[in-house]
């Protein structure tokens, strides 16, 4: 039997875990793939959103006649700085992504064979892979989404900064604007639409690998998911 078309991983998912469990290819090439241009897709969304960000403070920072010469270098070389150093932070999470992909399976894997399963990790592994197609359509919207509609933000307070201590105040301002604006709530939207999605896929994959419940399969995916998302927002939270 050969692997069955990703369209059944859209309009008939069972179907297309039963076939593809079924079939004799186990590569992972695929689903590395699939995983890989999620990732890539939301790398290449950040990097795009802050690219604007940046290129704004800089220019209201060309147009700033009030700061003195040494403030301006001083906020010159922190901005040259701070643009690879974004590059190499946002490079970092898309890889960890890619990382957390065998390890939220691991994870499932356990919780699995604690159930009474068996614990196919290659299995599990693969399906899952597949299942994050919905994040590489995710991935693609937002950045349609930040290309044709750029966030519409007032950097004149940055213009009209006096030294670098005004400078640095409108910071925390600028981030409440980001946050509220359509293209952010947008792709937050999006996104949480795409990972409830994948998820649901998820449930799907325990549940033909394991051969669980629907219950059973989505009580085990809900854990798994708990601390993958879980410990992040508590340390955004705490610091």
């Amino acid at each position: 039997m050969e692997r069955p078309p990703l369209r059944d991983l859209i309009f008939s998912p069972e179907k297309f875990f039963s076939d593809l469990t079924g079939a004799p290819d186990r590569s992972l090439s695929l689903p590395t793939f699939i995983v890989s241009i999620a990732s890539l897709l939301g790398l290449i969304s950040m990097l795009t959103f802050s690219s604007h960000i940046a290129n704004g403070i800089s220019e209201s920072l060309d147009n700033n006649t009030h700061l003195s010469s040494s403030d301006r270098q001083d906020l010159d070389n922190a901005l040259r700085l701070m643009r690879p150093l974004g590059i190499m932070i946002f490079t970092f999470s898309s890889v960890f992504a890619v990382v957390l992909w065998p390890l939220a399976t691991a994870i499932l894997v356990c919780l699995c064979v604690l159930a009474n399963g068996k614990g196919d990790f290659r299995q599990m592994l693969r399906l899952t892979g597949f299942a994050h197609l919905p994040l590489a359509i995710g991935g693609l919207s937002v950045l349609i989404v930040v290309l044709l509609f750029p966030p519409d933000i007032d950097f004149y307070p940055f213009s009209s900064a006096s030294n670098i201590g005004m400078f640095l105040e409108q910071l925390p301002a600028l981030e409440a604007e980001l946050r509220s604006s359509v293209p952010a709530i947008l792709s937050r939207v999006l996104i949480g639409y795409f990972y409830v999605w994948m998820y649901l896929l998820w449930v799907l994959a325990a549940r033909r690998v394991e051969k669980f419940s629907y219950l059973k399969s989505g009580i085990l995916v809900a854990l798994t998911a708990l601390p993958i998302h879980g410990i992040p927002w508590l340390l955004r939270r705490l610091f």
